[in-house]
């Protein structure tokens, strides 16, 4: 018997973290999404961490009221499992997606800086 997670559960977990940090990105607690998007908090608590399938209507809902394109919720940045840079980089996506727009706009100018530099060097 393998240990090896389903990819629809992987998918299912990764649309929840994708959910939670956009809604963190925009500053919405759950029961702020929630009532945007006529849902319970148990909910959207349940799509955030991954617990169930979420119907293709809820998952336009909460694009629309995160504001982002529902594509969004699907994106994934891929990071060779296991590397060194795997945990850092998760790390430092842990650490933004607690700031606010503000900061993360800022982050994201220091950043695109820090890349360009590297990248003429």
């Amino acid at each position: 018997m393998s240990n090896k997670i389903p990819k629809h559960d992987k998918v299912i977990k990764s649309i929840g973290n994708k959910v939670q940090y956009y809604r963190k990105m925009k500053g919405l607690t759950q029961e702020e999404l929630a009532d945007k998007i006529n849902k319970t908090v148990e909910t959207i608590s349940n799509v955030e961490r991954g617990i169930f399938g979420v119907k293709i209507e809820t998952l336009f809902d909460l694009s629309e009221a995160l504001q982002i394109e529902l594509s969004d919720l699907f994106v994934d940045v891929k990071v060779k499992q296991g590397s060194k840079s795997a945990k850092k980089i998760k790390e430092i996506i842990n650490k933004i997606s607690a700031q606010n727009d503000d900061t993360i706009t800022a982050i994201d100018k220091v950043v695109s800086e820090i890349c360009r530099v590297v990248v003429e060097k």
